[in-house]
């Protein structure tokens, strides 16, 4: 604990929580392993991982094992600084930014074993640029007043893996914000009222062009549990909005959709968002899931309280190219498909490419969803796993 203390910044108020950061000489090639104790002695604290940058070249954390911790507060993976800062948003105005993000940015950290409990602020933000992070069989709970993970932009090959989610949170709980080739697995999602996993790419937010697409991300094998998800009538208490869909899954949550002003606040730039506010949340997969609970959802309390109408609540797929398949409701006598299983034939014939027509930013060369599928390759490969 005497490392930790001289890593740590008292804040001077007892409301804030403490910072500790971790930079690449504390969290590179080792394991800090907690053996189940509180982290900072159970203070409230932030944990940062972060990227130093000097003499003109970014040093990062890399191949670090953060395991077996009890930790009262949040945890920031940060390269060249949020998405609010202005060296990320001063990348952003030229080509190659994605690049220069994952280059400056930590990469093979692995969060294993942990208990988070939030403490208003967001569990885990995965900050631009940061690649190969995992976060596995851990428990997060207490309270976020947004989301529980942040995949922020241009991030890439994320794993969430065989969590437990009982937290509080006013937003949905996993936003994937044009992060690209995340896997999101195995998870449990007790408590989702305002949505569970949201695939999208933001607009115009602080100015900030984004540049990569979430695409080829594979949300597989998670359960959901739809009794906590609210109609799209309810009333969220925390920012007043109504009259919402809400889903367990839903890609292409955002397009564009947002208020006046927002999304052109990157205008000016010809490529990324600057030139198009869709998200072109495509060619993911989302498959095996299970849900506890009908995945219907009602428009009124009427008809909630009748039993008529409704949406589907469980998936909502809004992109192009997206493999939805197999994704079943989970009842006191196993499984039970949502629709049949389909043949290889069959998915090959539903789930085809469509090259022709493709929207702006949509033209790419990569392996399709459907491919990766066929061949088994259901997971980015990552850098570091500790014994």
């Amino acid at each position: 604990m005497q490392a930790q203390s001289a890593l740590s910044k008292s804040a001077k108020t007892s409301q804030k929580p403490e910072l500790v950061v971790l930079n690449w000489q504390t969290a590179s090639n080792t394991v800090l392993n907690g053996k189940g104790a509180w982290f900072n002695e159970g203070r409230p604290t932030q944990l940062v991982i972060q990227s130093d940058f000097s003499n003109g070249q970014w040093r990062r954390p890399k191949n670090f094992a953060f395991t077996n911790w009890k930790i009262n507060g949040s945890i920031r993976i940060l390269g060249a600084g949020s998405s609010a800062s202005n060296a990320v948003k001063q990348s952003s105005f030229s080509l190659g930014h994605t690049e220069r993000m994952q280059a400056a940015a930590p990469t093979g950290i692995t969060l294993a074993g942990l208990k988070i409990k939030a403490d208003g602020k967001i569990p885990l933000i995965v900050g631009p640029g940061a690649t190969n992070i995992t976060l596995r069989d851990s428990k997060i709970a207490g309270r976020s007043q947004s989301v529980a993970i942040y995949l922020d932009a241009e991030s890439a090959n994320n794993v969430i893996q065989n969590n437990t989610f009982s937290l509080k949170a006013d937003r949905e709980l996993i936003a994937v914000d044009g992060a690209k080739g995340n896997l999101i697995a195995g998870n449990n999602f007790k408590r989702l009222p305002w949505g569970g996993v949201y695939v999208y790419r933001n607009c115009g937010e602080r100015g900030v062009v984004r540049h990569q697409e979430p695409i080829n991300n594979q949300i597989r094998d998670n359960t959901f549990n739809l009794n906590t998800l609210k109609s799209y009538w309810e009333k969220n208490p925390k920012n007043g909005r109504q009259f919402e869909y809400r889903y367990g899954v839903w890609l292409g949550s955002r397009q564009g959709a947002r208020p006046p002003g927002y999304c052109g606040a990157d205008k000016g730039f010809s490529f990324g968002s600057s030139i198009d506010n869709r998200d072109f949340a495509d060619d993911n997969i989302v498959s095996g899931n299970r849900r506890l609970g009908s995945n219907r959802g009602y428009l009124l309390k009427l008809d909630e309280d009748l039993g008529l109408g409704g949406y589907n609540k469980f998936v909502k797929d809004d992109g192009r190219n997206n493999l939805v398949a197999e994704n079943r409701a989970l009842d006191s006598k196993g499984w039970r498909s949502e629709e049949p299983l389909l043949t290889p034939q069959d998915r090959k014939a539903r789930f085809r490419l469509q090259p022709e027509g493709l929207p702006a930013g949509g033209g790419r060369n990569q392996q399709s969803p459907l491919e990766a599928f066929e061949r088994g390759a259901h997971r980015p490969a990552r850098l570091f796993a500790p014994a």
